[in-house]
């Protein structure tokens, strides 16, 4: 069974309804950063043990 394409409003639209967004800020956990840092500088165990806590 085919279906008729969705236009991108009404997809979004489709979508939120299903999954609703938050007003809040998305501020990322300062520990997820300080893994993200850990990876950067290709720490890798100390990046897992970071992100592991959370």
């Amino acid at each position: 069974m085919k279906t008729a394409p969705v236009s991108g409003d009404l997809a979004a639209r489709m979508i939120l309804s299903v999954y609703p967004m938050s007003d809040a800020p998305d501020i990322p956990d300062p520990r997820f950063l300080a893994g993200v840092e850990l990876f950067n500088r290709r720490e890798f165990f100390d990046a897992h043990e970071v992100w592991e806590d959370l």
